[in-house]
């Protein structure tokens, strides 16, 4: 019966750690002296019931083949190594017994170390962070990754879509004072949820506070989840600005000078996709005491032409006005 590559195998590890045994030995006769038994050879091997001194000193010589039992063999071993070795089937482990970590989207039958699982689990595996422009590769999915520069025009550029699986991605969250634009890697796109419904842009800003987890879709997309101002909330607090509301309603704002021959068009900050549906001018300065009455059309969703008259002579009359509009 021939010995298993496992037993062998062990075999060959006995005879290494037996090595030094032998160098202490000047001729065989000393040898077979030493373990209290005749020279044997291997045909005596082949009707042994056991391993005796003999047996085991040629075992060690290395003179072991076929005529060696396999089940005298493991005898000897399992009683010589079981302390030291877990058995092949159905081990059972002490301690506290360490393996390698598997690759981060690792999806076979290779065992999985207690790294492993909780990173699998969603639990996120780090922290990473950044004052600057910095392109992210898949070695920073899973993490919880921070903005927190003071320099405005600053870009988080996401790893290729497609170099990591479907549902993979990475927290990002803006701690700084300024916006970051996040941005997708060459021709990929971030799917962002608009007012308007779904959108694909080349990126999407970050405002202070804001924080967005942005999940790949195996291809070309990104798609993000959370809350981000600008993508739920979308506003321009310039002195021409506007701010969109969760229900859809648009506020816009800003100045405008009217003219004495005529109306003036005023376009406002964004168009309003549906119907204007209020507004009103304050005057700013007038020309004289007279009373300056204002005039708005609301027909225009982009546009509006707007003018001042006075209230006596009934005339056209250039004023600096700021307005007000309401529409979705």
């Amino acid at each position: 019966m021939a010995l298993t590559a496992s037993e062998e195998a062990l075999v060959r590890q006995l005879l290494d750690q037996q090595a030094a045994i032998l160098s202490l030995a000047g001729n065989e006769a000393t040898i077979t002296s030493k373990l209290g038994a005749t020279k044997v050879t291997l045909a005596d091997l082949v009707a042994a019931s056991s391993l005796a001194d003999a047996d085991l000193l040629l075992t060690r010589q290395g003179t072991t083949d076929k005529s060696v039992r396999a089940d005298i063999l493991a005898a000897y071993m399992g009683a010589e190594l079981g302390a030291l070795f877990a058995p092949i089937a159905n081990p059972t482990f002490t301690g506290d017994p360490k393996a390698p970590t598997a690759a981060q989207f690792d999806n076979d039958t290779s065992l999985a170390t207690t790294a492993f699982v909780q990173r699998a689990l969603g639990n996120l595996r780090s922290l990473g962070s950044t004052n600057v422009s910095a392109a992210l590769t898949a070695a920073n999915i899973g993490q919880i990754y921070c903005f927190f520069g003071s320099t405005a025009s600053q870009q988080i550029t996401l790893p290729a879509a497609n170099s990591v699986p479907a549902g993979a991605g990475v927290w990002l969250v803006n701690q700084a004072t300024v916006s970051v634009q996040i941005i997708g890697a060459g021709a990929d796109t971030v799917n962002r949820n608009t007012l308007s419904g779904l959108a694909n842009s080349a990126g999407l800003t970050l405002w202070p506070g804001d924080s967005v987890f942005f999940a790949s879709n195996g291809g070309t997309t990104w798609n993000t989840f959370g809350f981000a101002a600008n993508q739920q909330f979308p506003f321009d607090k310039s002195s021409n600005g506007y701010q969109k509301l969760p229900s859809g309603v648009i506020v816009q704002w800003g100045n405008i000078a009217t003219s004495g021959s005529g109306g003036v068009t005023l376009t406002y900050p964004i168009a309003f996709p549906n119907a204007v549906v209020s507004g009103s001018m304050q005057l700013v300065s007038s020309p004289s005491s007279t009373a300056v009455h204002p005039g708005m059309d609301f027909s225009g969703l982009s546009s509006m032409t707007v003018y001042t008259r006075d209230a006596t002579s009934g005339l056209y009359t250039a004023v600096n006005c700021k307005y007000i509009l309401i529409g979705y």
